[in-house]
């Protein structure tokens, strides 16, 4: 597995053949990345509730090895707590550390629809200047996040995929017109 600072385990989102699906594909644009193909299931975020204390949470986090949790109350997302929330109000503030999570998460949740395409999640992580999205489903419940290492660890597979594929291309091109040489 890969721990970082995405929210949980690496998955088949090195399943970039699940991730373009020729069933989404739009008219005249060919194949489109869709969010719910390579977010992070919500089984699969580490999540804690509000009233956690925030020694509590970051044990978690530590234990989980990433740098933000998820926090839910009653089966919704309701805030996110970062480790940059702890640093600014534990260690520069003075807030104890035995406060409940909710007193500093942060409550402007940044969502995204999970039909949305990878280029939307990346546009909106970049213009509201976050590194974690929550995707929601047709009726709003919280299926999965996609955070900014999900988008590059992606982006990373799909420029080796590119690259691999300009390759097979490139030989299979100097090969045929090697062969027309030699027959022709």
């Amino acid at each position: 597995c890969m721990k970082g600072t995405s929210m949980g385990n690496q998955r088949p989102a090195d399943g970039v053949a699940l991730a373009l699906n020729p069933s989404h594909a739009s008219k005249g644009k060919g194949q489109r990345l869709l969010v719910r193909n390579y977010m992070t299931p919500i089984c699969e975020v580490p999540s804690t509730g509000p009233n956690a204390t925030i020694v509590e949470a970051v044990a978690t986090m530590k234990h989980q090895e990433v740098s933000k949790i998820l926090v839910v109350q009653s089966g919704v997302a309701i805030g996110l707590l970062t480790l940059n929330c702890v640093l600014q109000e534990v260690i520069i503030a003075g807030r104890s550390k035995e406060s409940p999570v909710k007193d500093i998460m942060v409550q402007d949740l940044h969502t995204i629809d999970c039909d949305s395409t990878h280029d939307d999640a990346v546009h909106l992580l970049h213009k509201k200047v976050v590194h974690c999205l929550v995707v929601s489903g047709e009726d709003g419940q919280c299926l999965g996040v996609v955070t900014s290492y999900d988008i590059a660890r992606l982006d990373a597979k799909l420029l080796h995929v590119s690259i691999t594929n300009a390759s097979t291309c490139s030989v299979s091109h100097e090969r045929s017109a090697h062969d027309r040489e030699d027959y022709g």
